[in-house]
């Protein structure tokens, strides 16, 4: 029985089955996919059939339209690599010879906050930096360490914490400080500010000897170096002598405020400003160091009586006092080192 199969390119081959034996296929070049699906009749049906060198062909086609694209792709990449190096080489040698050439101006813009003190006095807005007296805070020794106290409190108890000295007004080596309620009042500070303070005081004991020190290479001489010693009021004659105190006082800039300025009176009437720093407002961070800051005696004495415009007056107490008989605190600060206003860090 024969079966007609049809090829692909009109050719026909016939494949004659073996009633009987093996069979063997007749040799071909010819790759042939036979596929026999049965109907319903039982009959096969045909397929086709691709020759073998039309496979290769095709696929020796493919193969090579996709390497020349992507040698195109690398060759493209390559060109915009080496295009982009020459001009970022251009772009400096070109910088270079402009910079040679080409003439630049710096210009710097100083900013101003507030009133130049070459304009004269003028009342200053709000009350932070007043020295008030339950503002200001000495440290006393309490046991083996030492506590901070509103100096108010001290005061309080007059005879006991506060040991008056003089009262004739002869005495200029106290600090002089500035009621604003009538009356003696024990205060105390918040529990915030107590904390602070409280680990300061500590540091400020263990480095005492350096704080005077630091105050004689500002030029400051004959500091007080017992206890810490106050003129009771803007317009008093007494001083009180602060029994078990360090010779600091500490400042803050307002009320429970744990930022301060500091001061240690002397003899000559002046008295050492400064600012104790870093360490001293942290003592927790082991990495910062205990930092003195303030500024030559001398600049102070001149800045004050230059933006005040009134010489010939005499340092008291720690305030200036001029020719006629009104009394004005100072503090002078600066931010750079060195001339003009030889500001020292330590």
């Amino acid at each position: 029985m024969h079966f007609p199969l049809l090829l692909s390119k009109q050719r026909r081959t016939h494949i004659t089955p073996q009633t009987m034996g093996a069979y063997h296929p007749a040799p071909s070049k010819e790759s042939v996919s036979r596929s026999q699906r049965t109907g319903e009749c039982g009959q096969a049906t045909a397929s086709q059939v691709m020759p073998e060198e039309s496979a290769r062909g095709s696929w020796t086609s493919k193969t090579f339209s996709m390497r020349r694209s992507r040698a195109n792709w690398w060759g493209l990449m390559g060109a915009v690599y080496h295009w982009i190096t020459w001009l970022f080489i251009t772009g400096l040698v070109l910088s270079q010879l402009l910079a040679a050439v080409w003439n630049t101006v710096t210009t710097t813009d100083h900013l101003f906050y507030g009133r130049s003190p070459l304009s004269g006095p003028a009342p200053i807005v709000g009350s932070n930096d007043i020295p008030y007296n339950d503002r200001v805070i000495a440290c006393v020794r309490t046991g083996n360490f030492y506590e901070p106290r509103l100096v108010s409190s001290l005061l309080a108890s007059e005879g006991v914490e506060a040991i008056e000295e003089d009262t004739t007004g002869a005495a200029r080596h106290g600090y002089r400080l500035v009621h604003r309620r009538v009356g003696l009042t024990t205060d105390v500070l918040d529990s915030t500010a107590y904390k602070v303070h409280s680990e300061a005081c500590a540091l400020i004991a263990n480095t005492v000897d350096n704080i005077l020190e630091a105050c004689q290479t500002l030029g400051y001489t004959n500091l007080t170096r017992d206890n810490l010693t106050v003129v009771d009021g803007a317009d008093s004659d007494r001083l009180f002598v602060l029994p078990n105190t360090l010779p600091v006082l500490v400042m803050p800039y307002w009320d429970n405020c744990e930022q301060a300025r500091h001061a240690v009176p002397t003899y000559e009437g002046d008295a050492c400003i400064f600012r104790l720093e870093d360490a001293y407002s942290d003592v927790t961070n082991t990495a910062l160091r205990a930092s003195f800051r303030g500024v030559n005696q001398s600049v102070r004495q001149e800045r004050t009586i230059e933006w005040l415009a009134r010489p010939g007056g005499d340092w008291k107490n720690g305030w200036y006092e001029d020719l006629e008989g009104m009394r004005w605190y100072t503090d002078v600060t600066s931010s750079t080192h060195g001339a003009p206003y030889n500001m020292m860090r330590r």
